[in-house]
């Protein structure tokens, strides 16, 4: 435990003012630009609904900030990878800390527009919107982002390994050869997709969480007949479960790999 908490504490240093400037740009941007853009292009909208959208985009982007934050502290470390290597620590809690902090960033970077969203809408008055209907979408779609970004990290840092064995081969076409190892293994991913035998797999075990909301004024009124805000909360525990294998050996695989060929 010691020795992840070092591990932590180390990234933490390394981060806390890119996380803190982060913060500070995100909070800025929600909460200045709509007014900002309204005026600007004398829009009749209330500036609420730009936030949302803002917020929405803001939310898309953070399942990028886990990989991009991951793979800015491993090239920070392969600067200098006799310093780092050099540690009777395995390769798995030097790689596992940082992923531990890369996903910790991500977290931080989907609770923005959620503050945002929260603080600001007990200071606005929008009649096609209740707070129960917004949170319950909110969590779900939160959720859904946060496992596709641990995905895209997971994928992001067996791709880095490979990029890192490619360069000690062919140096200066690593980059050029790693895209199309990128563009190989998302055809791959289509095609087997595409399989009965992966059907079958992924659809084992649905679990149906689905809400049906109607919007509605505070005062209960429809904000208009006939008009719900339908979404589904659904999955299926057979691509839960082989969506975690397939991160977990990717994780392995590419620990694995630096391991053996790059930590020398």
């Amino acid at each position: 435990m010691k020795q992840w908490n070092g591990l932590l504490k180390k990234e933490w240093i390394s981060m806390k003012w890119p996380l803190l400037a982060m913060v500070i740009i995100g909070i800025a941007v929600l909460t200045v630009f709509p007014f900002l853009f309204i005026r600007t292009f004398g829009l009749d909208v209330h500036f609420y609904e730009i936030t949302l959208v803002m917020s929405f985009l803001w939310a898309l982007a953070g399942t990028l900030v886990p990989v991009g934050t991951l793979l800015v502290l491993l090239e920070r470390e392969m600067k200098r990878p006799d310093v780092w290597l050099h540690s009777t620590v395995s390769i798995f809690k030097l790689i596992g800390s940082k992923m531990a902090f890369a996903v910790l960033i991500g977290i931080i970077s989907f609770l923005i527009p959620t503050l945002v969203l929260a603080i600001e809408y007990n200071f606005v008055y929008l009649p096609i919107f209740v707070m129960g209907d917004m949170f319950r979408f909110g969590v779900w779609f939160l959720i859904t982002l946060f496992y596709a970004s641990v995905a895209v990290m997971g994928f992001g840092f067996f791709l880095w390994v490979l990029y890192r064995l490619l360069k000690q081969v062919i140096r200066g076409f690593a980059v050029p050869a790693t895209l199309l190892l990128f563009v190989f293994f998302i055809w791959l991913a289509a095609r087997v997709g595409q399989t009965e035998l992966y059907e079958r797999i992924v659809q084992v075990g649905k679990v149906d969480l689905s809400k049906v909301a109607t919007l509605q004024t505070p005062a209960g009124e429809s904000y208009e007949s006939g008009h719900s805000l339908f979404y589904t909360a659904e999955f299926y525990t057979g691509e839960l479960v082989l969506d975690v294998l397939l991160m977990l050996a990717m994780f392995i695989g590419g620990a694995v790999l630096f391991e053996k060929k790059i930590r020398l």
